[in-house]
């Protein structure tokens, strides 16, 4: 929770849930997002949906950060080299 706290108030949030057993429930996060009012501007059923939707709704130049464990982290990357990404 004290990582949230830090994070900028005027972002957009996409949130999901790495695909391991272990993961925080993405509605849990959720949750802690909005108890200290960041704006969650989707909540993405897996990693590949989230960045996905972060591509199509974001604007040229505008940068996407791909934050949270290093499951989701990876799971990120790896779909954005799918992408074409580099």
């Amino acid at each position: 929770t004290k990582i949230i706290q830090i994070l900028p108030s005027n972002a957009r949030y996409i949130l999901t849930q790495a695909n391991i057993p272990r993961a925080l429930n993405v509605k849990n996060l959720c949750q802690m997002f909005e108890e200290v009012g960041l704006n969650v501007f989707l909540v993405a059923s897996n990693v590949d949906s989230a960045i996905d939707e972060a591509v199509l709704s974001s604007k040229s130049q505008e940068t996407i950060f791909i934050i949270g464990s290093i499951f989701v982290v990876g799971e990120g990357l790896h779909h954005l080299q799918i992408l074409g990404y580099k």
